[in-house]
């Protein structure tokens, strides 16, 4: 009898789960309202609910992945440096700060965990549940593009005052989150129609162009690149003629769109390039990182005076930025909050998942996207923006979105995905 207890209230924790993540766009479009009011936040608070009724959900569960084992070294490996730093102030404030800002780091691995496992338990029934979280949740970022387009929310880069992000308060958030449902969006529409699928693709082009932001634009083209190859086999005597020729016109059109949409919006091609780039006094790896480079440069600086054991373990995001700012290269970042084993440990998860993913590569077109897809969000884009690796919202669609590939062939045959 108390077995079975156990047993429904872990099915209640699913239930929980996926009903919170259903309204976390929901939560964070409030939140940039609330916090444009000067009011109090209610999203970190409602992101480390999910996150720790997931890591329960996996505690709970008679056989622990040895993939969440190794997350809760790495996490062990982050506390180790934080803890340190407190024993050095004894600051408790900053310590707290170090520990809520140390899980975003963990949001997408432990999601990425929690899914695979609902999916390789329920099928193609967590992949419809998952798909309707994932179709409500881009409505939500339409509707938000939507305000941004009646001048209301926040600029995407406020300093410039260009670019939209409606009442989303993190830009790099909203930028990774429109990549991540726009690639679903997608797939479903070329599987169920290819013409509807370019039609869509230039409309996701024209609302990454008003959101304004490189890594949104980037992202796109990078969808349609991977969607249109991925579906290329390596035997060139198989390869349909019909997929290379669309993936070549795709590659020379591309830039012409671009090149169309800035020469024909002079307000766009002024602020977002012209007066970027006299301000990089036109450094164009400057321009291209927004000066992320510059930020880099003088944090490792800072970051070589510290001590041994801060070199090896960090201080903690909030107390190693005291004296100097995020750079949001995530990499760089990594190794500067938490030092060289936080970075080999988290790096091995990484490369673990990566792995995963590869075992799978060549079942079908779908799983060799998603391989593609990881490598361009993973180690791309948390290059280029950062936010990627430490984000919150899209972290838990990442998870979310590459444990499809656990799903048996059946399961996505029956949801239209393949």
């Amino acid at each position: 009898m108390e077995k079975k207890t156990i047993q429904d209230s872990i099915s209640s924790i699913d239930i929980l789960i996926l009903l919170l993540v259903l309204g976390i766009t929901f939560i964070d479009t409030i939140n940039g309202f609330l916090l444009k009011n000067d009011l109090l936040s209610i999203s970190k608070p409602y992101k480390f609910i999910i996150l720790s009724l997931m890591a329960l959900k996996l505690v709970l569960t008679l056989k622990v992945s040895k993939y969440f084992i190794l997350v809760i070294i790495c996490f062990t490996s982050f506390f180790t440096g934080y803890f340190y730093y407190f024993l050095q102030n004894y600051d408790i404030t900053l310590f707290v700060q170090n520990f809520i800002e140390s899980t975003k780091y963990f949001i997408w691995p432990i999601s990425f965990i929690y899914f695979r496992r609902l999916y390789l338990k329920s099928e193609e029934k967590g992949l419809k549940i998952a798909l309707q979280i994932i179709n409500i949740s881009y409505l939500v970022l339409l509707f938000n593009i939507f305000l941004g387009l009646l001048g209301l929310g926040y600029k995407f880069y406020q300093f410039y005052n260009t670019g939209l992000k409606g009442f989303f308060f993190s830009g790099n958030e909203f930028s990774l989150l429109f990549i991540l449902l726009t690639w679903v969006k997608a797939w479903q529409i070329k599987i169920q129609d290819v013409k509807k699928y370019y039609f869509f693709i230039l409309f996701s082009l024209f609302l990454a162009f008003n959101i304004g932001s490189k890594t949104t634009i980037l992202g796109v083209l990078g969808i349609f690149f991977i969607i249109q190859f991925s579906n290329i086999t390596v035997d060139f005597g198989k390869i349909q003629l019909k997929k290379i020729i669309f993936g070549l016109i795709g590659v020379l059109i591309s830039p012409l769109i671009i090149m169309g949409f800035v020469i024909g919006n002079k307000s766009y091609f002024d602020d977002f390039i012209l007066k970027r780039l006299e301000i990089y006094n036109y450094d164009l790896l400057t321009w291209f990182l927004s000066k992320r480079n510059l930020v880099a440069r003088d944090s490792l600086k800072e970051f070589k005076g510290l001590d041994l054991m801060s070199k090896y373990f960090g201080q903690g995001e909030i107390s190693f930025q005291q004296n100097t700012h995020i750079v949001e290269l995530d990499f760089v970042d990594l190794m500067l909050n938490h030092g060289y084993v936080g970075l080999f440990f988290y790096c091995s998860i990484i490369l673990i998942f990566l792995l995963m993913l590869k075992t799978r590569f060549s079942q079908t077109p779908l799983n060799k996207c998603l391989f593609y897809f990881y490598l361009i969000i993973i180690l791309f884009l948390s290059n280029l923006s950062g936010h990627i690796i430490n984000t919150g919202v899209p972290g838990f669609f990442i998870g979310m979105i590459f444990a499809i590939t656990f799903i048996p062939i059946g399961a996505l045959k029956k949801t239209k995905l393949i």
